[in-house]
């Protein structure tokens, strides 16, 4: 039986992970997602009140209101075939004064990696493993993730640029408590 064909832009990050990265840095917007695959109740994507494009303007005015007051701090995870205007765009929000964590493959010799050195505050490289991402028609985690990952932070209330590894038996660990 043939898979149905989907946009392997549409891997998801799995569960753990997310807590994980909701645990160790407050975000509370996903800035790329729908809403069925959102890991924050405020999201940007198709259908959002908020905006459907993370790249392009969106309505900072109801995502404020619906924060109550507080910050913004966007988690993104995006599409991997072309991060470059994502990381941009990432570095123009903390600018702006706002947290923005992305998740990224392991590639140092890029374009987008650049943007990351000259504007980020820091590059978690995950070690001890690969991120198995969510199959986005099975909704089962899929082996064979054949590059390893990072989280670049950029925080507009740290300067310089840090550096650090994280066990990814850690992220796990943290992530599925409660």
């Amino acid at each position: 039986m043939q898979q149905p064909e989907f946009d392997k832009d549409t891997y998801r990050t799995p569960a753990y992970f997310t807590y994980w990265a909701k645990k160790a840095f407050g975000v509370n917007v996903d800035g790329c997602a729908t809403e069925t695959n959102a890991i924050c109740s405020l999201y940007i994507g198709k259908e959002s009140e908020i905006g459907e494009d993370f790249l392009a303007d969106f309505r900072m005015d109801y995502l404020l209101a619906d924060l109550c007051g507080e910050e913004p701090k966007f988690w993104v995870n995006p599409p991997y075939s072309n991060p470059l205007p994502f990381v941009k765009r990432a570095a123009e929000l903390k600018a702006q004064g706002y947290l923005v964590v992305m998740l990224l493959p392991a590639d140092k010799s890029t374009k987008w990696y650049r943007v990351i050195k000259e504007h980020a505050t820091a590059v978690i490289d995950i070690i001890g493993g690969r991120i198995n991402f969510v199959h986005p028609v099975t909704g089962k985690e899929a082996k064979g993730n054949n590059k390893g990952s990072m989280v670049a932070v950029f925080d507009p209330n740290m300067q310089g640029f840090v550096t650090r590894q994280v066990e990814l038996g850690f992220i796990k660990e943290k992530g599925l408590s409660k």
